[in-house]
């Protein structure tokens, strides 16, 4: 209503030289808001925050926030998505950066995949005692190694295979396809290491699968079949077969080969690297799924475990060296759990602390040698043989009752610890120092005390490895 200075506010209408509407709001929003009982103010007299379309209720200032969060996203959205397209062409367009990111990504997706065998062989163990009458749990073992490796070849495989493509600018459709045939090279490549064939044959077939494989994804069968068979003989040469040393001689073996055949080294050196970490991975499963520790008894002491009152169990990285020095010292025995790399540790110690209840090797052997005690013991138990100590209790009931659990640098909650204490009537000593990196592992109530495990980690867990514990 230009001709008489006024605006029609659908509802009401507005003077904007009073700054008034002329009839009163018949709706209060915030009735805590005493500028909101103006029945004839604009907006709680906020007009440059707020709006009223409607002229009865303002809301503009949620639209303007969702606006701005909205322009926010997709200026976010822009740049990732600009950030990524870059990248990935840059990857493409060095191929040997490419190669060094496919096998970072091998790495950590074969990880995933270890951790997800540690569950399968845990559950394969607990089947032993469920159908023992009908297999022996070698036999049980054995198969959980097995799939357990198929396992982890399966899942590893699909995310290296879906990650990688989707770093060669790959769109969903190539990043499903790569999932897939790197989740069947995965299990196909676990399934054959951990056959019973000669190395001949699965050479041959380690050939023939990355052949295959190569041909599925657009490319000649004789370059995969080259470089998949090369990086099985590569292992037979001379030089390391674990570790950075292992992976990158199983790269340039089969970077080689490629590029005598014809083909690249890039892909090649992918090839071959991938296959180490499946060879390599299904070793960790097979460890993990036969695992157990050694009873070690003091020199010239009796080998009976009625005749002590006291037994003690390291960590990771023990040092078995060091902890027999340290049971002839003490003159009581002990549990040495072996060490089988600082990863392989700390996956085995999270199945126990997490699925202990499903059964584990290292546990088990430890219940069977408290077999036929008599009388209530000590077990001084340090980092993760806390946890094979109090799931030796809980879940074997292998500790006599009324023993005394002393905890030092306990992986576990002081919590489950008390639980473990007094299901068996006895007592407990928790001892978790500041600085300590199991402080990591085993969330405390103390803020403080489980972020000070991050000052343990510099020091690369010597602690454990001088005492032997």
């Amino acid at each position: 209503l230009d001709e008489l200075g006024i605006v029609h506010m659908n509802g009401r209408l507005y003077d904007p030289e009073l700054g008034r509407v002329l009839s009163g709001d018949p709706a209060i929003q915030e009735p805590a808001n005493a500028q909101n009982y103006n029945r004839y103010s604009y907006v709680i007299n906020n007009p440059l925050s707020l709006t009223d379309p409607s002229g009865y209720f303002f809301g503009g200032i949620f639209k303007s926030i969702g606006n701005f969060f909205k322009k926010v996203f997709s200026e976010v959205r822009n740049f990732v998505s600009s950030a990524w397209k870059k990248t990935t062409k840059w990857l493409t367009e060095n191929p040997m950066v490419m190669t060094v990111v496919s096998i970072i990504v091998g790495i950590v997706s074969f990880g995933v995949g270890l951790v997800a065998a540690a569950a399968w062989n845990g559950v394969a163990l607990s089947l032993t005692g469920a159908v023992g009458g009908i297999l022996s749990g070698s036999a049980i073992a054995a198969a959980g190694g097995f799939w357990g490796g198929v396992l982890a070849g399966a899942i590893g495989g699909s995310i290296a295979g879906g990650v990688n493509a989707a770093l060669a600018g790959g769109d969903l459709g190539d990043i499903f396809k790569g999932a897939l045939i790197g989740g069947i090279q995965g299990a196909a490549s676990a399934g054959i290491v951990g056959s019973g064939f000669n190395p001949v044959i699965k050479t041959v077939a380690h050939g023939i699968l990355g052949g295959t494989i190569n041909a599925a994804m657009g490319g000649k069968f004789q370059d995969g079949f080259l470089s998949a068979a090369s990086a099985s003989i590569g292992q037979y040469l001379p030089g390391s077969n674990s570790g950075a040393a292992g992976l990158i001689k199983a790269s340039v073996v089969g970077g080689t080969a490629s590029s005598l055949g014809g083909g690249k080294f890039a892909n090649g050196a992918t090839t071959a690297a991938l296959q180490y970490l499946v060879r390599n991975i299904v070793a960790q499963v097979n460890n993990q799924s036969s695992r157990r520790g050694e009873w070690i008894f003091p020199k010239g002491g009796s080998q009976n475990i009625n005749d002590y009152d006291t037994v003690i169990t390291n960590g990771i990285r023990g040092d078995r060296d060091a902890f027999i020095l340290r049971v002839d010292t003490l003159k009581f025995p002990g549990y040495f759990n072996p060490s089988h790399g600082f990863i392989s540790d700390v996956l085995e110690s999270g199945w126990q602390k997490f699925f202990g209840f499903a059964g584990d090797p290292l546990t088990q052997g430890f219940a069977e040698g408290l077999k036929g005690l008599d009388h209530p013991i000590t077990i001084i138990a340090h980092s993760q043989g806390t946890i094979t100590a109090t799931n030796a209790s809980l879940f074997y009931g292998a500790v006599p009752k009324g023993s005394t659990f002393i905890l030092k640098s306990p992986a576990i909650s002081y919590a489950r610890a008390l639980v473990t204490s007094i299901s068996n009537g006895g007592h407990l000593q928790f001892k978790q120092p500041f600085g300590d990196g199991a402080n990591l592992w085993s969330p405390s109530l103390n803020p403080i005390k489980f972020a000070s495990g991050i000052l343990d980690i510099p020091r690369g867990f010597k602690t454990h490895i001088a005492n032997g514990l």
